[in-house]
């Protein structure tokens, strides 16, 4: 599987009725392996199948500080190419 998001992409976060925009910093992947459903035996591997799960550190706001975010939480924005995004400094 490959990640949805790029390095400096702008991407829309939604959690409930809130949304906001940042930018992704860096890209984190991790394996996961996939535990049996006959086993009954759930958060416990017990298969050898790995999947790969993709998370993002997101910049929310003008600091330099970033957020790791699931990658279900965050949007692509289609129509991005028509906007200007300049991001304000902390002086601004």
């Amino acid at each position: 599987m490959k990640n949805k998001f790029e390095v400096d992409e702008v991407v829309i976060y939604q959690k409930g009725d809130r949304f906001e925009l940042g930018i992704v910093k860096s890209i984190v992947a991790k394996e996961e392996r996939l535990a049996l459903r006959q086993d009954g035996l759930f958060g416990k591997p017990t298969s050898d199948k790995v999947r790969i799960r993709y998370m993002y550190f997101v910049n929310y706001h003008t600091g330099d500080t970033a957020a790791l975010t699931n990658e279900e939480d965050l949007h692509k924005i289609k129509n991005l190419y028509a906007f200007e995004i300049r991001r304000k400094t902390p002086e601004e």
